[in-house]
């Protein structure tokens, strides 16, 4: 199988050795070259990786004629402009990404690699993920995509997608499973030590991935929000506090934070909960009063929900 691997410039080397390293795991285990790949740029025949890392001798995706499958590799994030001028690149090759598709039997792109993919305009009617973070990116540059925020990875038609760097490696063994079946993909996922695919990227999701905005006023609102967890943050409560309506507060939340209040406010307690779990021996039912839940059941309930465990089991993990 001919494999394309498409690096973009300031690309993620970890990402990109990752997917090598299953491929070649993956031949040797099949003891024959049932991978072939080739590193292809988007426009000149050198890539520098983010950490400075140079790979030379590339192909520019112009001089591909043809693939059996197309791998994708995200670059680093340097913010919403930097990466939509990025995808910019690819308003020219459009013609030829899409007949190279067209005779491909997968394509797989991960993180920053779907936006790319996306400029192309083949995703339009394809159900897909990418990064948690980059929800916002999408909302405001591609807001008719549909694209998941929770997903590790999602198969629709010949479209494989993943979030982040972490999420290659499950998408990876997917795709292993999808040419060589199920047993094989074990194998590798044991050579590799890969360990068994979570469910959902709720768990990596972080209150100050989505204070990277502009906006000053639901910038402090959100600080306000962190600093009293304890107090009745509801929508009519925030609102006032914004001096805004209820419409326009949510309106605001979903532009700039990518979350409505309510989801923003609940992953700011359950991130505390988190928190003070790692950090005290309170009771589970004092920390839940301090990040503004008097039913520990349904704190219990939400933590599982976005970390895949109960308060107790999270603890347990993490005290060995």
């Amino acid at each position: 199988m001919k494999v394309l691997i498409i690096i973009p410039d300031n690309v993620l080397a970890s990402g990109l050795m990752g997917v090598i390293d299953v491929l070649h795991v993956a031949n040797t285990l099949a003891r024959r070259p049932i991978f072939e790949w080739q590193l292809v740029s988007l426009t000149t025949d050198t890539v520098r990786a983010s950490q400075g890392m140079v790979f030379e001798s590339c192909t520019p995706l112009s001089g591909i004629q043809s693939c059996d499958a197309m791998i994708w590799v995200g670059s680093q994030y340097l913010g919403q402009q930097a990466l939509w001028q990025q995808c910019q690149q690819i308003a020219p090759l459009k013609f030829h990404i899409t007949k190279l598709i067209e005779q491909s039997e997968v394509v797989l792109a991960g993180c920053t690699g779907v936006s790319y993919l996306a400029k192309s305009g083949v995703l339009n009617d394809t159900k897909l993920t990418s990064s948690w973070w980059l929800k916002t990116f999408y909302a405001k540059y591609f807001p008719h995509l549909n694209v998941s925020q929770e997903a590790i990875y999602i198969h629709d038609d010949k479209f494989i997608t993943s979030g982040a760097v972490q999420c290659y490696f499950p998408m990876m063994l997917y795709f292993i499973q999808q040419v060589l079946g199920e047993q094989f993909a074990d194998d590798v996922a044991s050579w590799l030590a890969i360990p068994k695919s979570r469910e959902s990227q709720l768990s990596f999701m972080a209150c100050h991935a989505f204070e990277l905005h502009q906006d000053r006023k639901l910038l402090a609102l959100q600080h306000y929000i962190k600093q009293s967890l304890s107090d009745d943050l509801t929508l009519p409560v925030l609102a006032d506090r914004l001096c805004v309506s209820e419409r326009t507060l949510i309106r605001r939340f979903n532009k700039h934070v990518g979350l409505s209040p309510s989801a923003y406010v609940r992953l700011a307690r359950l991130e505390r909960a988190k928190q003070l779990l790692r950090s005290t021996e309170h009771r589970f039912d004092a920390i839940g009063e301090l990040v503004g839940y008097q039913d520990l059941s349904a704190l219990n309930k939400q933590f599982k929900a976005q970390y895949g465990q109960s308060m107790k089991q999270w603890t347990a993990s993490e005290r060995g």
